[in-house]
């Protein structure tokens, strides 16, 4: 009999112990259901990235102290020497010789160029008609003058400058007067007449010769050029290559207190290229487009891209973070696996653990370029809201954050170099120019005021929006020989 009850005993403490177990099994099942991690969904398809047009901006600038010493080289020493013959009988014959021996100075406005040209008149008394022995007893005439040309200036459609000088006015230093004895013969009206005369052949002289030698075709050409030119950006298969694809450029001529001014707009689209043939089609010069609007704000505004593979992601994340544990306060967590992709959720990493009941976690953010620091972040970079339930039973929150912090961390290292490498590429493309005899280009730290993040299921797509400042400042005027005015 008390063996019996002993046996009843035993079983009910079997039974007990088995419905226990049975109850922790489908607790642990109805907490796993519960706690059960669905990974955000993988974005499916790649994505195909469309680049804003870019706009550059450049002044060309031809300094007033250029073209004064340009056209100081082209008219000096005696430029014309005349016979005329004066009086009511045209017997009085004088011999004129115009020469430039100071230098002529040049000024804006800011809507025209005026030029003072002092020149140095002789005259002598050759003949006349009460003969040459009478004639020779005048005293040779020495004055000067200064004459002063105004013009506009434009730039036609060969990108050759246009003046249209005209004379606005002169000013005798000293009236030209031919003495002899007490006797005076006033040249002013006779020498007011050739000035006129022959001015009006200087300045189409001018014209012509600036027309001919002031031509900004080679510059603009060459940047045109360069822009185009492939830069190559990946050297291992398969290889890529940058370049700008310039569509239109157009022109527009100002006048400030010291220089000409030609700004001098190209519009372009960045394009990254796989095939090393069309990387290297160079779309020629077109014929300028003129832009009568003035523009205030010279800052070219480039569009540029650039992206970033999941595999060059995941290789550095794998890298430095697989393998590695985080301790605190006898809490220990290792990372086996670690891999990144784009999702609905943004940037998603898929982390495995060496805890058993954690499996797979998930964080996900979506990247942004603070234009502060410069620097990307994953902006609301956390735990998703399963992976954040399961850590809180786990405990140790503190730990948990040190490893998101470090991964964010690690992870927009691959975004950072990317961002940082662009104003470096840009200034590369804008810069092949050399600075030489004939130029100086000037090129401002590029400076990137926005950046946009696209994620496919291949790529982290990068927009930026970035600013700088261009300027060509010509260093020579080729000046051939010096100008001569026939007589005629």
């Amino acid at each position: 009999m008390e063996m019996h009850r002993t046996t009843i005993q035993k079983v009910f403490i079997l039974t007990a112990i088995l419905a226990l177990l049975v109850a922790g099994v489908f607790a642990v099942l109805k907490t796993y259901e519960r706690y059960r991690i669905t990974p955000p969904v993988e974005v499916a398809n790649a994505i195909t990235v469309e680049v804003p047009d870019s706009r550059f901006q450049i002044p060309v600038i031809i300094d007033l102290d250029l073209l004064e010493r340009y056209i100081n080289t082209k008219l000096t020493g005696t430029f014309l020497t005349k016979t005329i013959f004066t009086g009511k009988s045209k017997k009085d014959e004088v011999q004129v010789r115009l020469s430039r021996t100071d230098p002529l100075s040049i000024t804006s406005n800011g809507k025209e160029l005026t030029c003072t040209f002092p020149l140095e008149v002789d005259a002598t008394l050759v003949d006349m008609r009460l003969g040459k022995i009478f004639a020779g007893l005048f005293r040779p005439l020495h004055t000067s003058i200064v004459i002063q040309l105004s013009t506009p200036v434009d730039i036609d459609k060969n990108w050759n400058l246009v003046t249209r000088f005209r004379i606005t006015g002169y000013t005798w230093k000293k009236k030209p007067l031919l003495h002899i004895g007490p006797f005076r013969k006033d040249m002013t009206t006779t020498f007011n007449r050739l000035i006129e005369e022959k001015g009006r052949k200087l300045t189409a002289m001018l014209d012509r010769e600036i027309h001919k030698e002031v031509s900004l075709y080679a510059t603009v050409a060459d940047v045109w050029k360069d822009l185009q030119e492939p830069i190559i950006i990946k050297k291992k298969q398969p290889k890529a290559w940058l370049n700008f694809e310039c569509t239109t450029l157009d022109a527009s001529i100002t006048l400030d207190k010291h220089a000409i001014i030609c700004t001098t707009g190209i519009n372009a689209r960045m394009r990254i290229l796989t095939d090393s043939v069309t990387a290297n089609i160079i779309h020629p010069l077109p014929v300028l487009q003129k832009n009568h609007t003035a523009q205030s704000d010279l800052r070219s505004k480039i569009s540029l891209y650039a992206r970033s593979s999941f595999k060059d992601i995941n290789e550095q994340l794998q890298q430095l973070l697989e393998g590695k544990t985080f301790s605190r306060e006898g809490h220990h967590i290792t990372i086996r696996k670690i891999r990144a992709y784009g999702s609905v959720n943004g940037l998603t990493v898929d982390i495995v653990t060496d805890k058993a009941f954690e499996g797979h976690l998930f964080m996900s953010g979506k990247p942004e370029y603070d234009t502060t620091t410069k620097k990307i972040i994953i902006r609301n970079f956390d735990y998703d809201l399963t992976s954040g339930s399961l850590l809180a039973r786990a405990g140790d929150d503190l730990l948990h954050q040190k490893i998101r912090d470090e991964i964010a961390t690690k992870l927009t290292l691959n975004l950072d170099s990317l961002i940082s490498s662009i104003p470096d590429i840009g200034q590369r493309a804008i810069s092949k120019s050399k600075a030489g005899k004939s130029i100086d280009m000037s090129i401002g730290e590029l400076d990137i005021e926005a950046c946009s993040f696209l994620i496919g299921r291949d790529n982290v797509h990068a927009l930026i929006d970035a600013t700088t400042e261009l300027s060509i400042r010509i260093k020579q005027i080729k000046t051939g020989k010096a100008i001569t005015i026939t007589d005629g």
